[in-house]
């Protein structure tokens, strides 16, 4: 290896003493001017983090996670609008009535008549969601205290990664909250 890199070596030094005193043309291409935008508000920087948090901490699993952010933006649902979001994910036939068994979801009002049940998250789903776009934001640091999640000696290797990237998304939130803003 060191043979192949001292030869290349003595014949640039070669080439270089043989052109000394030769003239060299140069060639300069110059770049447009290039325009960079700053991102203002970088909401799914850390998605993955975030996600991997609300599902550890709180045992909420991706398919039920991406439900749960399509009913809070829907506020108040039927059951024909859960099985409409629920076509484009994994088929699972108790998602509803585990959601409601396990107190995700709530009745807003029972069926009357013709008019269909309305639904809605319960208190403690919707300030999850909160929580989750307050951290997706930045305005909240997600919690490192007291979290086996990675902090265990018997964590797994990908958790203990996870723990070193939430430290390392914490200390730029806390960083950038010091930054006075330009």
């Amino acid at each position: 290896m060191h043979r192949v890199a001292d030869r290349a070596e003595r014949r640039l030094e070669a080439k270089v003493k043989r052109d000394v005193g030769k003239k060299v043309e140069l060639k300069v291409q110059l770049l447009p001017n290039i325009k960079r935008i700053e991102v203002k508000a970088d909401y799914l920087k850390y998605l993955r983090v975030a996600r991997f948090w609300i599902r550890k901490k709180h045992g909420v699993s991706l398919p039920d996670l991406e439900m749960l952010l399509f009913l809070y933006s829907e506020n108040i649902f039927t059951r024909k609008r859960f099985d409409h979001y629920t076509k484009i994910m994994r088929w699972d036939r108790a998602r509803f009535g585990r959601m409601i068994a396990k107190g995700d979801i709530k009745i807003w009002r029972r069926t009357r008549g013709n008019e269909p049940a309305l639904y809605e998250l319960s208190f403690a789903m919707k300030s999850l969601m909160i929580s989750f776009y307050k951290k997706l934001s930045g305005e909240e640091i997600i919690s490192e205290a007291n979290s086996p999640i990675y902090l265990d000696k018997n964590a797994s290797c990908s958790n203990k990664a996870y723990g070193r990237m939430i430290k390392k998304v914490n200390k730029e939130i806390k960083e950038s909250r010091s930054r006075p803003s330009q």
